[in-house]
């Protein structure tokens, strides 16, 4: 017997004006954020990112390996979504890895 299965159309929310549940996570689960000057260095990025793409954080919690954020834009635009959410990954990698080498070195 032969299924024909049909495929469901996936729903973009990225164009509504939706607030979005976004989780940033360290490579490999690493626990980067656990020391506070590094949840500083994210608070400053997100901080600077939010400005810069004039984006409202409603809410956010920083775990020892990962972010979770409510993001709303005011402009529903997939590249405005993308852009913001592609660069603080790595901007924050460069920035909180430094510390967290140097704090297991001094262990």
């Amino acid at each position: 017997m032969i299924r024909v299965v049909e495929m469901v159309k996936r729903r973009v929310y990225q164009n509504e004006k939706h607030v979005h549940f976004v989780t940033f996570s360290c490579y490999r689960r690493r626990q980067l954020l656990s020391l506070d000057s590094s949840k500083r260095i994210v608070i400053g990025q997100l901080g600077s990112r939010l400005v810069k793409h004039s984006v409202l954080c409603t809410g956010f919690v920083i775990m020892p390996d990962h972010v979770h954020a409510l993001l709303w834009f005011p402009e529903p635009s997939d590249s405005v979504f993308f852009r913001f959410i592609r660069v603080p990954c790595f901007s924050f990698c460069l920035c909180v890895r430094p510390l967290f080498c140097q704090s297991q070195s001094g262990r």
